[in-house]
């Protein structure tokens, strides 16, 4: 009798854990930049954009553009890393470096990103951005 009741909370505590931390990870704010993005440059390319991770606020950007004005018109990359807005979810703060492999060539950029729940797209580097994969 006396396992049967220590099973009995065993499997209490087990359970109340398990809601705790389903309730716990349900709660934690899901990244509203985390995805696959495209859009048309305002020059008229097709560029694209990654954004990955998101723990701890920080993020991994992976930018692509068939005609990089400051590439000379030539296809580069972008990559960098941005930062949450601790007072605003809906805003990221980007650090990039665009690499111009034919003029061998780099510039760093900042950049803002702000998200809009309502059309789930995003404004960044004066662009509007449509997400196609999460």
């Amino acid at each position: 009798m006396k396992n049967s009741n220590n099973l009995r909370r065993i499997i209490i505590a087990i359970i109340i854990i398990s809601l705790f931390l389903v309730s716990a990870s349900s709660m934690s704010p899901k990244s509203p930049f985390k995805g696959l993005w495209r859009a048309i440059d305002l020059d008229g390319s097709n560029i694209q954009l990654v954004i990955a991770g998101g723990g701890q606020g920080i993020y991994q950007l992976t930018w692509t553009d068939d005609h990089w004005g400051i590439c000379d018109g030539l296809p580069g990359i972008g990559r960098g890393i941005g930062y949450l807005d601790t007072a605003n979810p809906n805003l990221l703060h980007t650090d990039i470096v665009v690499r111009c492999p034919s003029l061998h060539e780099e510039h760093e950029y900042l950049f803002d990103a702000i998200y809009f729940p309502a059309t789930d797209q995003m404004e960044f580097q004066w662009v509007i951005w449509s997400r196609v994969r999460k």
